[in-house]
């Protein structure tokens, strides 16, 4: 769910296949408060969106940026055949 890389905070991002492919604005935890994240269409599982200086403070002061990493969530197959029933 939460990763320190080189670049920054990284975050996992499960992003249904709709939002994915039509683009979404959805709600995204930082380290302060909630923010609203836009998704742009057609964004691919692992692409990586980023909040500039919204990430970790380091010890010189400057903030570092943060950055949620898409995954795509497929529907589980048998809830999707009980709902087409």
């Amino acid at each position: 769910f939460l990763s320190i890389e080189a670049k920054g905070l990284v975050v996992e991002l499960p992003l249904t296949v709709r939002e994915a492919v039509k683009g979404a604005k959805v709600i995204v935890p930082t380290l302060e408060d909630p923010v609203v994240l836009t998704v742009p269409p057609g964004t691919q599982g692992g692409t990586d969106l980023r909040l500039k200086s919204k990430g970790i403070t380091y010890r010189d002061g400057t903030r570092g940026d943060l950055f949620f990493r898409v995954s795509i969530r497929i529907p589980d197959v048998r809830m999707a055949d009980s709902a087409l029933a």
